[in-house]
């Protein structure tokens, strides 16, 4: 489980990258919506206590099942193969200048 209980946050990548490898997360409500990606990805009001928060964690917990996350990943446009072929087309061009 991967928890991000933040009170400012931009585009956590720390978050990105424990949903692409299949991590249950749970993150702050304060956090940006499109830090969402994965289905299994909740967000937690910070008003809520502690102990709502363990029962919300333990109660997923228990139903999750870690799976390989690279076509949900990929369908939500995070796909580090189509990124890296585009930085390097970047470089090529600033190359041939």
């Amino acid at each position: 489980v991967f928890l991000l209980p933040s009170f400012y946050e931009g585009l956590p990548v720390v978050g990105i990258e424990a949903q692409a490898n299949g991590i249950l997360c749970k993150f702050s409500s304060n956090m940006t919506k499109e830090a969402k990606v994965l289905n299994t990805t909740e967000f937690i009001s910070l008003k809520e206590t502690a102990k709502k928060w363990a029962e919300i964690i333990l109660e997923d917990y228990k139903n999750f099942k870690r799976k390989d996350s690279f076509d949900e990943m990929t369908q939500n446009n995070f796909n580090i193969i189509e990124e890296a072929k585009k930085l390097e087309k970047y470089y090529i061009n600033l190359n041939n200048r």
